[in-house]
Parts: structure tokens; C-alpha cells; sequence
């Protein structure tokens, strides 16, 4: 199991809720197995349809629906540069890469700080 944010925020609103996967699954019309790889943080769709099926299954108010569809985008795992990030920026991203697994919670907040002096847009799931 690899918990990602997607994951995370399903599981939570479905306990609040008390619905299994198997309920979830047959409110938004997607199969049990597609429900347990959503929650096991195995599959991560950003399809809005998706994510509308899931929204409404889970009773999610509009912030909460904004929630889950910013938690779909950034459990992605595949990560897209930008058009053209220049040389250093292409060895960012690789060096990042590679020693991703050995950061530390330190680490990570540090790198987490510089960026949002950068991107200004909020991250509508806690932290």
C-alpha cells in the first residue's frame, strides 16, 4: 500500500462517512477493485468525470470537492517540466530524483519552503 494524498483524503471522507469500498464503489458507479487501488495509493486519477463520481459519492461540499481534485493532481507520479527548463533546471530535476528517498523531514521542509516563496497557489489539503 503506498498511501498518497488522493488516497488519503478518500479513505478519511469515507470513515467519516462509515461507507466501505464496496459502497463507494457502487455510488460512483466504478468497480470495488478500482475503489481499492484508488485507496491503496495505486492508481490516481485526475479525470474530472472521476473525480466528480467520487465527489458525489463521498457527499463532498464544494471546498472538500476542491480538496480531493487538488489531492488527485499532486498524487500524480509522473511530473511534466516545464517547456523549456534549461540545462540547470534539467539537472534539478535529476539530481531531486535521485536523491528524493534519502531526504529527510528537515530536508523536505527546507525544499518545501523555498518553492512556496514561488507558487502562491494553496494547497487545499492539510499538511
Amino acid at each position: 500500500m503506498s498511501v498518497t494524498p488522493l488516497s488519503y483524503a478518500v479513505r478519511e471522507y469515507s470513515s467519516r462517512l462509515g461507507y466501505t469500498q464496496k459502497k463507494i464503489a457502487e455510488l460512483s458507479g466504478y468497480s470495488e477493485a478500482y475503489m481499492s487501488r484508488i485507496q491503496n495509493g495505486l492508481s490516481s486519477p485526475n479525470n474530472p468525470s472521476v473525480l466528480d463520481r467520487l465527489a458525489h459519492a463521498l457527499q463532498l461540499s464544494g471546498h472538500e470537492k476542491a480538496a480531493l481534485i487538488d489531492a488527485a493532481r499532486i498524487s500524480q507520479r509522473c511530473i511534466q517540466l516545464p517547456p523549456d527548463p534549461g540545462v540547470r533546471g534539467y539537472i534539478l530535476f535529476y539530481l531531486l530524483r535521485d536523491v528524493f528517498n534519502n531526504l529527510g523531514l528537515e530536508d523536505l521542509t527546507q525544499i518545501e519552503s523555498i518553492c512556496r516563496k514561488f507558487d502562491k497557489k494553496e494547497i487545499l489539503m492539510e499538511t
